[in-house]
């Protein structure tokens, strides 16, 4: 997503918004731990303009014996951290540049390497101390993990934390339920709001249970160790069609990045949610200019579930997350994200096309024919065909080509292709059906529809196809000018 859509007035204000939301959302969580209920609402009011991190990264003797193999992993992941923070967020100011810091890909994509090395860490660590009990367990990894981790992690005035924050819970909740799994009802899941543990079947005395009942809420372990039943629950209560095609689902999810600003501001998710069944509602939301959704009843206050853990989100990488358990990757949580993503996407095409209704064009025009045609390239054709309607809106108020040099025309498939072919190096090929396929050396695939002989390629949808093949709109200008 390109970052500048947003103007700073509505980056601020948007911040702004979550943040209170995230509040009112915090506060109206009943049994949530209160120490880390005032971490997590000491927000100072104050804009923080973020510094450099200076200090070189160091840990204690008793951190690297407890990691043994995997220290030299977690150094170097800090060591990146640091460069790229250095580069990259330092000198913003927090929380308004949020949306830059998560529309950077270096940035989003480090954090999901560091997400996972933590995940594979805690879970190895706890193998090797499974004799002890979870009282003994978890005083280990404090000691020796944790409070080392903390210490060097969260520095005054910089964003290190950012990069590290979910991966240190990470380590601790793929720690911590390898000790706990027992305390569980392994048919419970996150949706009935209550779930009794039974803390005498892990804990040896009164003591040690209230010890891991704080630590498990601290790390949201029992939304860790609940979530994959809590997911495989709510698939199964949905109808569903096929999960999207890879590319298919890439360039479904390019179009939503590229709408989203237009409705970020007007955007209500109590208008904007999937009515599952009598107990199950999801809620679509556009923070920060991503999509994601939230799993609750119809009687939810939306803003009241900016906290909620079974919060999911799409990253600028275009990868889907669970907020309660970010390492979760069944298959049922494509399934879920394919069905929301979808219902998202008609949604948002239904908006724009509202705008203008007199030049919607129906995809049943040629029912014979677009009969033939599988539900992918059903997409593919419909893709295009909401892209003619941007098209239209937006050239109501633009100049034309022999008026202005520096407006991306319209022409046919078949000069679009060779002049692509001819200046650019591009790769055109037939996919499945009436698929045709574009690419370049390095870039992502774009996949067109073609139902007619040789159909009209409007200026929007060349605008997506350039910028996706990594073509700069004015060296593509300056080259067919002189074509």
């Amino acid at each position: 997503m390109n970052e500048k859509l947003f103007s700073k007035s509505v980056k601020k204000q948007l911040s702004k918004e979550y943040d209170e939301d995230l509040l009112k959302s915090l506060d109206n969580k009943e049994n949530l731990y209160q120490p880390l209920k005032e971490f997590l609402t000491d927000k100072s009011g104050n804009t923080l303009s973020v510094l450099e991190f200076t200090k070189p990264v160091h840990f204690p003797v008793n951190f690297k014996n407890a990691l043994k193999g995997e220290y030299s992993r977690v150094f170097d992941l800090y060591k990146e951290a640091i460069q790229i923070h250095n580069e990259f967020i330092a000198g913003t100011r927090s929380p308004n540049d949020a949306f830059e810091w998560f529309n950077t890909a270096i940035v989003v994509n480090l954090i999901q390497n560091i997400e996972q090395v933590f995940t594979e860490i805690g879970k190895k660590i706890a193998h090797k101390k499974r004799r002890k009990s979870a009282y003994e367990a978890q005083k280990f990894l404090f000691e020796n993990v944790l409070s080392p981790l903390d210490k060097f992690t969260w520095q005054a005035d910089c964003k290190l934390d950012l990069f590290f924050q979910h991966g240190i819970d990470l380590l601790c909740q793929s720690y911590l339920s390898e000790f706990v799994i027992d305390a569980f009802n392994p048919n419970s899941t996150l949706l009935t709001g209550s779930f009794p543990l039974n803390y005498q079947a892990i804990c040896l005395n009164p003591k040690e249970a209230h010890v891991i009942q704080e630590q498990m809420k601290i790390y949201n372990v029992a939304d860790y160790v609940l979530m994959e039943n809590t997911i495989r629950n709510v698939v199964s209560k949905i109808t569903t069609t096929e999960l999207y095609k890879p590319d298919v689902k890439e360039q479904v999810l390019f179009d939503i990045f590229e709408l989203i600003p237009l409705y970020i501001k007007s955007w209500d998710a109590s208008r904007s949610k999937i009515v599952i069944n009598e107990s199950i509602t999801i809620f679509i939301f556009l923070d920060f200019g991503f999509p994601s959704f939230v799993i609750g009843t119809a009687e939810d206050r939306p803003e009241l579930l900016k906290a909620s853990t079974l919060r999911f989100s799409w990253s600028v990488n275009h990868s889907l997350r669970s907020e309660g358990k970010r390492d979760c990757c069944i298959p049922e949580l494509t399934v879920l994200g394919d069905f929301v993503l979808g219902k998202l996407y008609e949604t948002l095409i239904s908006l724009y096309a509202i705008r203008k209704p007199e030049n919607t064009i129906l995809i049943n025009e040629e029912p014979e024919e677009y009969s033939k045609v599988s539900e992918s390239q059903q997409l593919t054709d419909f893709t295009e065909q909401y892209h003619q309607i941007l098209s239209s809106k937006m050239e109501d108020n633009s100049l034309t080509i022999s008026e202005s040099k520096s407006v991306v025309p319209s022409m046919s498939m078949s000069v679009f292709f060779k002049f692509m072919k001819t200046n650019f190096d591009c790769n055109v090929d037939e996919g499945k059906g009436s698929e045709m396929k574009i690419w370049r050396g390095g870039h992502n695939i774009y996949t067109l529809g073609r139902h007619k002989k040789d159909p009209q390629i409007h200026s929007f949808l060349i605008k997506k196809i350039i910028k996706r093949l990594g073509i700069s709109r004015t060296k593509w200008l300056e080259t067919l000018n002189q074509f």
